[in-house]
């Protein structure tokens, strides 16, 4: 390749099509299945500067069908649906620090109705809109007080638990809605939307 990559495996009308390795100047390596010169099929891609490793389904150079994303070692990984290189479907992501979301996606956000599970015990489940809580869902703290109703851009907006005394219900009645916002991916997450290296030339 022009660029200084390495291609060993089958050919069809002078291109990679059947099994085969790709090996870019940056280290980067797909072995897999091609079709015309395409990662087309189940294949394997790793990232050595990263440590970022996904096996599983492409598409025309690109994640698509069912897969698997690990990042570096202990800093989280995405097992599920993709589609045009982006988790779409139903996924699980497990974070560096414990925090688990499974459930449905949509152009690589959480979309649709999931569970997050946080590391500190805390969880919700129910609707997600773009990365936020959004929709209705239950949000059960550690503690073991739940607030279950309506949720707006990460925020609960109203209808408290039913069946909860006064004094259950004045510290949640005084939360500020402050959650942690998943919409976005951790900053020790590289390459999530961009692994994918440039189509052989």
């Amino acid at each position: 390749y022009a660029t200084g990559g390495v291609y060993k495996g089958e050919w069809q009308e002078q291109s990679p099509h059947g099994h085969g390795m790709h090996t870019l100047a940056t280290g980067i390596c797909y072995e897999g299945e091609f079709k015309r010169g395409r990662k087309e099929g189940h294949g394997t891609m790793t990232d050595p500067g990263s440590g970022c490793v996904y096996v599983g389904d492409f598409l025309a150079d690109v994640r698509h069908g069912r897969g698997k994303l690990t990042f570096s070692s202990h800093s989280g990984s995405y097992e599920g649906e993709w589609a045009n290189g982006k988790q779409d479907g139903s996924g699980r992501y497990e974070f560096e620090d414990g925090t688990v979301y499974s459930g449905e996606w949509r152009g690589g956000a959480f979309n649709g109705h999931g569970t997050l599970a946080e590391a500190d015990g805390d969880a919700y489940e129910g609707e997600f809109v773009a990365g936020q809580r959004d929709g209705r869902g239950t949000f059960r703290f550690a503690s073991g007080a739940v607030l279950s109703g309506i949720f707006h851009v990460g925020d609960f907006v109203r209808e408290m638990a039913a069946g909860m005394s006064n004094a259950e219900r004045a510290p949640l009645a005084a939360y500020d809605g402050g959650f942690v916002s998943w919409a976005t991916w951790p900053a020790n997450a590289p390459l999530f939307t961009s692994y994918a290296p440039s189509p052989p030339t």
